[in-house]
C-alpha cells in the first residue's frame, strides 16, 4: 500500500505542471501601429522581422503584449530608424520617415 501512496503523490504534480503549461494567455490589448512615407521599409522589432511598413501600416497595426520594444526601419540608401516603444493596453503609433543618406556618403568599390 505505501509504494501506491508514492506513486500517486508522484503523478499530481506532473498533472498540475502539464496543466500550468497548456493554459493560454490572453490575445494582447495593445501593439503598434505605423504610419509610412516609405512603405518598402522592412520594420524590424527586438531585433526579429516584423514585416514590410505597408503590411504593418493601418488600424490593425501590429498586436503586441505590454512591454518595452526597440523598433527599427531599415531600408538601403537610407538611415537605419531607431524608435524605443512602450506598449500598454492600448496602441503606440511609430511614424516610419527615412532619411536618405548623402550620395557622397555612400562608398563605391
Amino acid at each position: 500500500m505505501k509504494g501506491l501512496k508514492r506513486i500517486i503523490l508522484f503523478l499530481i504534480p506532473g498533472m498540475l505542471c502539464v496543466a500550468c503549461a497548456t493554459a493560454e494567455a490572453p490575445p494582447p490589448k495593445g501593439g503598434i501601429r505605423f504610419t509610412c512615407a516609405a512603405p518598402q521599409v522592412l520594420v524590424y522589432v527586438n531585433d526579429h522581422l516584423a514585416g514590410e511598413c505597408r503590411q504593418l501600416a493601418g488600424d490593425e497595426g501590429l498586436k503586441l503584449p505590454a512591454g518595452k520594444y526597440r523598433v527599427e526601419a531599415r531600408f538601403d540608401g537610407y538611415f537605419t530608424q531607431y524608435v524605443l516603444v512602450d506598449v500598454s493596453d492600448a496602441f503606440s503609433t511609430v511614424a516610419i520617415d527615412p532619411t536618405p543618406v548623402p550620395a557622397e556618403a555612400i562608398e563605391t568599390p
